[in-house]
């Protein structure tokens, strides 16, 4: 113990006794939190676990940045609601002044008549394609009876009747749509608005006829054609009272023509001339074949024969009568000449006197 005791003391390292007063300084919790960290480290290496001591964790999902609501496009927003709602005020609000939808009413009124009348001429048209509404559209029977009334006087009216086959071609079989016979409807429609008949009564006014030749209602029918006019079809055929049928000229085409021709038809075929300037204006015409009958008023007969052959010939030339005194002097002629007739052509020398019995209707005829 002795020995022990005398021994000198054991010197140490300068750098063991720094690192001890470290030890010595540092503070307990970092002391014991290093202890416990680095216990649990070694503990993980010694028992081979994979800890998350040292990792960082991150997603594999790409970030996604939030859009921010711009000031800018909040102003748009409000702005567009405004529009909106301005458009809703302007599109559904009626200020509309009284006067003016007075007058928008007068016109909507005015456009739904005029489509009504539209339709109905629309209507009518379709109407018209399946009737005859002007024209009588007859079978051999009525026609026989119609003729036999004019012959007798009953019926002293202008008869026109068109004579059709509606078994051709262009019509087949229908008899409405006979061309002919569309176009005569037509005329007959327009005759008693036209200017020429508004003297007239309607009892007056010419009567249309429209007979179809190749009618399979009518036995009859081909027969009835045949006698009247052969094989001249289509043909259009003029019935007055107590004379033979003419033929309606073939160089009239238009509607007004043939209304005017009927027209002319129904007035004296002479025309009566009173003044010297009337006759020379009437025969100055050398375009068209005219005549002039100068008579007194005891030549009865000889104006009789004259009237009924000037009528069918009318469509041969033009026809007056005189029986002025300072007319018929005026043309060289005297009254032991009465009756006398002159006629001026459109060629050669004129005028012509003519020289046979002016009371017989086939001498003056030829003449």
């Amino acid at each position: 113990f002795f020995q022990f005791c005398n021994k000198k003391p054991v010197e140490t390292m300068p750098e063991i006794n720094s690192k001890r007063n470290n030890k010595k300084t540092a503070s307990p919790k970092s002391k014991k939190s290093k202890s416990k960290s680095q216990i649990i480290k070694n503990k993980g290496k010694k028992n081979g676990l994979i800890t998350s001591q040292g990792m960082k964790w991150k997603s594999k999902e790409t970030s996604v940045e939030e859009t921010k609501f711009t000031k800018q496009q909040m102003y748009m927003v409000i702005g567009g609601i405004v529009l909106f709602f301005m458009f809703l005020l302007w599109a559904f609000v009626d200020d509309t002044p009284e006067w003016q939808k007075r007058a928008q009413a007068q016109e909507a009124e005015r456009r739904r008549n005029e489509t009504l009348a539209q339709q109905q001429e629309r209507r009518d048209r379709q109407a018209a394609l399946s009737s005859f509404n002007f024209a009588d559209l007859v079978n051999s029977t009525s026609l026989s009876v119609s003729l036999q009334s004019m012959q007798t006087g009953e019926d002293d009216r202008l008869m026109i009747v068109a004579f059709d086959d509606s078994t051709r071609e262009e019509s087949g079989g229908n008899v409405y749509k006979v061309r002919l016979f569309k176009k005569i409807d037509g005329i007959a429609k327009r005759i008693p608005k036209h200017k020429l008949f508004k003297r007239y009564e309607e009892e007056d006014i010419p009567r249309f006829v429209l007979f179809d030749c190749g009618s399979t209602e009518d036995q009859a029918a081909e027969n009835v054609c045949k006698q009247i006019v052969g094989q001249n079809v289509p043909n259009i055929l003029i019935f007055r009272p107590a004379q033979q049928p003419r033929t309606l000229p073939t160089d009239l085409k238009s509607d007004k023509d043939i209304i005017t021709y009927l027209y002319n038809l129904m007035q004296p075929a002479v025309k009566y001339l009173d003044e010297l300037v009337e006759a020379e204006d009437f025969v100055a015409d050398d375009s068209e074949l005219h005549t002039l009958l100068f008579s007194k008023n005891s030549d009865m007969d000889a104006i009789r024969v004259y009237d009924q052959v000037s009528d069918s010939l009318r469509d041969y030339g033009y026809f007056g009568r005189t029986r002025n005194p300072t007319v018929i002097e005026s043309f060289d002629l005297d009254e032991t000449q009465l009756p006398a007739l002159l006629i001026w052509r459109t060629f050669g020398e004129n005028p012509q006197i003519f020289a046979g019995n002016i009371t017989s209707p086939e001498n003056v005829r030829d003449f």
